[in-house]
This record gives structure tokens, sequence and C-alpha cells, in this order.
């Protein structure tokens, strides 16, 4: 095989896999952002129907008869 021709191949193939590694990178921070949002988006949903409930009993508790 001749020289240029494999240095023409090595460069493509170092090319290929330095965008694969970056493609993986973005895919894996895809993943976790993308698992994290929704607990996030969920645990705030909890967080504010756990309080307005609670406000709501303690008012209840606190009205004098």
């Amino acid at each position: 095989m001749a020289i240029w021709l494999r240095r023409r191949w090595s460069g493509i193939i170092s090319a290929w896999s330095d965008m694969r590694g970056h493609f993986f990178y973005r895919l894996i921070w895809l993943g976790m952002i993308s698992a994290c949002i929704p607990i996030i988006l969920a645990g705030m949903g909890y967080y504010q129907i756990a309080v307005k409930e609670a406000y709501q009993k303690t008012e209840e508790e606190s009205r004098v008869c």
C-alpha cells in the first residue's frame, strides 16, 4: 500500500474516532439531562402540592370554633 494512501486512511480513522468520542460524550450528557429534568419537575410539583396542603391543614387547625 502506498504511503500517501496509508496516511490518508490513518487521518480519516483518527478523525472518525475523535468525532465518535465527542458524540458519545454528548449522548451521555443528553441522557443525564433527559433523566434529571422530569425528576426535578416531579419533585417541584410534589413539593408545591405538599406545602399547599400543609398550609391548608394548619389554617384549619388554627381556626377557633
